[in-house]
Formats: structure tokens, C-alpha cells, sequence
């Protein structure tokens, strides 16, 4: 099975297992494959990814901003995961 990523900015942190949080951007400059969380029905489980590769350049890009002040700037069909 293959996940496939919607766009995220690439200044988005993301949370690997070994508990760091670089960008996107980081993890494309290293290109290697990295531990993410990935939901899978209802659990949350760990997934080896390929590292991000820039898709989209020219896309309508939505601000979403939450109750803390912190902001993902990300396109209309990527799916996010809640608590």
C-alpha cells in the first residue's frame, strides 16, 4: 500500500517518531525515507515515507488557523489528523 500526500508548505513541521520535528523542506534536502504517524482507520500507526518531493507550484493554498494562534497553511484536499 502506498500513501499518498496532499501538499502541505513546505515550512510545515512534521513529527517523526524519533521525535523530531523538521520541515518539509528539511526532509526533502536529505532526501532519505523517514518514520512518520499515519492514520489508518481509526489508528494511529507508524509508516516508513518516502521523503516529500515538490508536486505543485501554482495551487490555491488555505490558511487554517486554530484556537492556540499556530497556523498549516495547506491545499483543499489535503486530509489532517485530529485528536
Amino acid at each position: 500500500n502506498k500513501v499518498i500526500l496532499m501538499c502541505l508548505e513546505e515550512n510545515t513541521r512534521i513529527r517523526t517518531l524519533d521525535g523530531f520535528h523538521p520541515t518539509i523542506k528539511e526532509l526533502e534536502e536529505k532526501g532519505e525515507k523517514v518514520w512518520l504517524w499515519v492514520r489508518n482507520g481509526d489508528k494511529t500507526i507508524p509508516y516508513l515515507a518516502d521523503p516529500p518531493v515538490k508536486t505543485i507550484k501554482n495551487n490555491k493554498w488555505l490558511k487554517l488557523t486554530f484556537d492556540n494562534g499556530s497556523y498549516l497553511e495547506c491545499t483543499h484536499d489535503h486530509k489532517i489528523m485530529v485528536n
